[in-house]
C-alpha cells in the first residue's frame, strides 16, 4: 500500500521567518533560496508568497531560472551554479540574471563569450568547505580581472563564500572560515556575502 506525504505551507509562517532574517541583518539585502523548485514546495508560488519580502531569489541553475521569469518574476535572480555553457551565458544575458562563478571553466566561458551584456557576477571563493568556489589566494587576482573584464558590471561584482554552519556563529568551524574569507577580502572594496 502506498502512503502519500504532505506538507502544509503556511504562507503567513514563511514570511515571517524571511522577515525574522531581515531583522538580524537590517542592512543586509536578502536573497530567498528557492532552489530545487524550493525545496520541493513549488519555485513559483514561494516566489509569489516573498515577492514582497525579498529583495532577490537565488536558484541552483539556469533552468529554474528561466521558470521564474516566464511566472513573471522580476527581481533580481542569482544563479547559485553559475554559467555551464556559452548558451548559458546568453539565457543569462537575455533574462538579466546575475550568475556566481566559482570555478575555472567558467572565466573561459566568459572570456570566450561574443556577447556584449555585461553581468552581475558573485565571484565565489572556497572558505572551506572545499565543494565550490576559488581559492582565496586568487582573491586579489580575480578581483581585479572581474573587475576590470569588459563583460562585467563593476558596481555588481560580489564576494561570496559558503559557510558549513552559517547559523552558529560561535561554532569553531565558521569562524575558521569566517577569518579566512574576511582575509582573502582585506584590502578589497567590494560587497561581500
Amino acid at each position: 500500500m502506498k502512503r502519500s506525504a504532505r506538507i502544509t505551507i503556511h504562507p503567513e509562517a514563511l514570511q515571517h521567518n524571511l522577515q525574522r532574517a531581515r531583522q538580524e541583518a537590517p542592512n543586509a539585502k536578502t536573497f530567498a533560496v528557492i532552489k530545487a523548485n524550493a525545496y520541493g514546495h513549488g519555485s513559483v508560488a514561494t516566489a509569489g508568497i516573498l515577492y514582497q519580502h525579498t529583495d532577490a531569489f537565488a536558484v541552483s541553475c539556469i533552468p529554474e531560472a528561466v521558470v521564474l521569469r516566464e511566472a513573471g518574476i522580476d527581481k533580481p535572480i542569482n544563479v547559485l551554479q553559475g554559467h555551464q555553457s556559452s548558451e548559458d551565458l546568453h539565457i543569462a544575458a537575455q533574462l538579466k540574471l546575475r550568475l556566481t562563478i566559482h570555478e575555472e571553466r567558467q572565466l573561459t566561458l566568459l572570456d570566450n563569450y561574443s556577447g556584449k551584456h555585461r553581468f552581475d557576477i558573485n565571484l565565489k571563493i572556497d572558505s572551506g568547505m572545499h565543494r565550490l568556489g576559488f581559492n582565496p589566494k586568487l582573491t586579489q587576482t580575480l578581483f581585479s580581472k572581474f573587475k576590470n573584464h569588459s563583460l562585467v558590471n563593476p558596481d555588481e561584482l560580489i564576494l561570496m563564500t559558503h559557510f558549513s554552519c552559517a547559523d552558529d556563529l560561535e561554532n569553531d568551524y565558521t569562524k575558521k572560515q569566517l577569518a579566512c574569507f574576511e582575509e582573502s577580502c582585506k584590502d578589497i572594496d567590494a560587497p561581500k556575502s
